[in-house]
């Protein structure tokens, strides 16, 4: 089923695409929670999120080595000013911006292997190896979600664009 000559499977299939994009994006579901683990480094404060990352997770963020909770996310006011700011502390605090995560203090002694859960925004997966992917490229790729959650989702979606009643979906 991926991109072919039908046009009625390519609509169906960007419908598919549509409501599951939105239920990664309105939902936690724990089939999409992923644990990142990543180790600091001296003097720098930017960190590379994983290409799947969606969002975090609340309160899942972690300081493994000193076993503290990491403290965040941080708004933009807190974050300027914890940027700013001269005293030290041994807590850390982070904000996602775009495709990474930034830690404030920033490191300056060993190492600490901080970690969070994300929502992950791969529903794919692939049949044979099970690993997470993002588009549909063969026809037995499975998804995370509920068969009739899908099928009501593009029903529903599929009414809209065609200016059906779409109460009843």
């Amino acid at each position: 089923l991926p991109i072919c000559n039908d046009s009625t499977a390519n609509q169906l299939l960007a419908l598919f695409g549509a409501v599951c994009d939105e239920l990664v994006r309105d939902y936690n579901w724990s089939a999409l929670h992923t644990e990142y683990t990543f180790p600091t480094v001296y003097d720098t404060d930017v960190y590379p999120l994983p290409e799947d990352f969606q969002r975090v997770v609340n309160d899942t963020e972690w300081n493994k080595r000193s076993q503290t909770v990491m403290a965040g996310p941080a708004n933009p006011s807190t974050w300027q000013r914890l940027k700013n700011a001269t005293i030290g502390s041994f807590q850390y605090v982070f904000r996602v911006k775009g495709s990474n995560i930034h830690i404030q203090p920033i490191p300056s002694i060993e190492s600490s292997d901080l970690s969070l859960e994300y929502i992950s925004a791969y529903y794919l997966v692939d049949s044979t190896t099970r690993i997470p992917k993002p588009t549909v490229d063969s026809n037995s790729d499975l998804y995370v979600f509920d068969d009739r959650l899908i099928i009501n989702g593009i029903k529903l979606k599929f009414k809209e664009i065609t200016g059906l009643n779409s109460e009843a979906a």
